[in-house]
Order: structure tokens, then sequence, then C-alpha cells
């Protein structure tokens, strides 16, 4: 979760944390993190992937004082559960959030499927299980694809 003190909406920024490669037939999360408080979520367009669970939700506030100067941060994070369909490329559109009446959008960016392998089932259960590697600011040369920071639109 990223937590950043004193946003507005002019600095409001969503991030997204997933995989870079999974199996055909395999469920993983796509995770969208704002460093503000949001609201307003809308799920992004999926193709090859299905939409199996989500969006769940989640909110952190804290604050500090050092030296006497206070400083607050807030977060907001919301999570899709998708299972890859078949083979190929997998293409995840803007979602996008509302932070103080302005909309903040995410980048779309794709995912690589690759061919299922039955003799390894318990692998890849396993492997969904465990936490998204996180792609914020990353650049995939592989597939073109950009992850990571968006800003407000509009």
């Amino acid at each position: 979760v990223i937590l950043t003190s004193g946003i507005s909406a002019q600095n409001a920024v969503m991030n997204v944390r997933t995989r870079n490669t999974v199996s055909a037939g395999q469920t993983f999360q796509i995770t969208f993190d704002v460093n503000a408080r949001a609201q307003d979520f809308r799920t992004p367009s999926l193709k090859g992937l299905k939409l199996v669970g989500g969006p769940n939700t989640g909110f952190s506030s804290s604050t500090s004082i050092i030296n006497g100067k206070v400083s607050q941060s807030v977060s907001n994070t919301f999570t899709i559960l998708v299972q890859a369909e078949k083979e190929g490329t997998a293409n995840v559109g803007a979602a996008s959030c509302t932070v103080d009446g302005k909309t903040v959008t995410s980048k779309p960016f794709s995912v690589k499927v690759e061919k299922a392998d039955p003799n390894s089932n318990h692998q890849q259960q396993s492997q969904s299980a465990g936490e998204p590697e996180d792609l914020s600011g990353q650049f995939v040369p592989s597939d073109g694809a950009w992850r990571g920071a968006c800003e407000k639109r509009g």
C-alpha cells in the first residue's frame, strides 16, 4: 500500500500490482492502489480474462506527529480476482475511481498467458494464492505494456 501525506485530488495516483505472466486457467489478483481517499471504483475492461471476484476494497489511514509536525496519510486498495481464459495476451483496460470529485485512472496493460501445464495444477494454485508482484512504474519490454502510476484526468 502506498502511503503519502497531504494528497489532494490533483496529486492522486493509481498504481497497479499484478503478475507479468500467468498460465491459462489460472486465477490471480489485480490490485489497484490509490494514494488518497477514493470512491466509485470502476472495474477495468477485461479481454482474455474473466472476472471471478471483487472488487474488494481496503482503506488505510494514519496520523503521525514528529517533532510537533503532524502528517496524515490515507490510501485505498481495490482488488479484483480474475481467471486467464486462454493462451496468448490478456488485456486489462483502465480502471478508475473518484478522488475529491476528480477522476483518477490507471493505465491499461497486458498480461502474458502461457499454456497450462496439466502436471502443475497444484503449483498454479499456490502461486495464485501468494502476494502479487508489484509492478508499479515498470515497463515490460516483452509485451510493451506500461504498468504503474497514472494521474488524474480532467
